[in-house]
């Protein structure tokens, strides 16, 4: 899953998915780098292409 804050990391574990986090998304004003390292949290990174690009990277 793609995702830009800590409810979608939540949900992404609920659902049994990992998840990319992209960060300039809306994370009610808090960074999404400080949920580096918490269960399910794949990468964080700077723009949606660079998600896509890894998502992508990974299932090459």
């Amino acid at each position: 899953m793609i995702g830009d804050s800590s409810n979608d990391v939540l949900a992404a574990r609920a659902a049994g998915m990992g998840t990319v986090l992209v960060e300039t998304g809306y994370n009610e004003g808090a960074s999404v780098t400080a949920l580096r390292g918490e269960p399910g949290v794949k990468a964080v990174v700077p723009t949606l292409f660079e998600a896509a690009r890894y998502i992508i990277k990974g299932l090459g």
